[in-house]
């Protein structure tokens, strides 16, 4: 798996150790570390490497961390981060919209959806939605979407 931070270049060490914090694997990791910012991680266990794609986005000091599988293409001294998964909030919205698949749909103008947050689907928190999205850097981002009138 390739892993990077995003307006932020860690140390091995540093980076080794929030891992470590953030991921609470079962199994242990290696992590190597490469040019232009970007670390190889190995996992001891399939499940941990399972967890880290689906359970994201993870961030470190605020900045967000790409992860993604390792591809024959991938070479770290020209490698450009060209996705990434981010948290979108949409505050005030009525609960009528609270449905996974409203949800998911309104998303995918943002780009693909990935998940709903768990508060979100049990209606817990009411302040604001919170939808998984990963997003194309290389296109401008949308800043709104319009929910009736709104």
């Amino acid at each position: 798996m390739v892993v990077k931070q995003l307006g932020k270049n860690l140390g091995y060490n540093i980076m080794k150790v929030r891992l470590q914090k953030i991921w609470k694997l079962q199994g242990g990791f290696e992590i190597m570390d490469n040019d232009n910012g970007f670390y190889m991680v190995k996992f001891d266990q399939a499940e941990d490497k399972e967890k880290i794609i689906s359970c994201g986005p993870w961030l470190i000091f605020d900045h967000c961390l790409v992860v993604t599988d390792l591809s024959l293409e991938f070479a770290s001294p020209n490698a450009n981060v060209e996705r990434t998964v981010v948290w979108v909030r949409f505050p005030g919205l009525n609960l009528v919209y609270y449905d996974e698949r409203f949800l998911l749909a309104m998303t995918s103008a943002i780009g693909r959806p990935v998940k709903v947050d768990i508060n979100t689907l049990k209606v817990e928190r009411g302040k604001f939605v919170r939808v998984c999205v990963e997003v194309d850097l290389t296109v401008p981002v949308v800043g709104k979407i319009w929910v009736n009138g709104h």
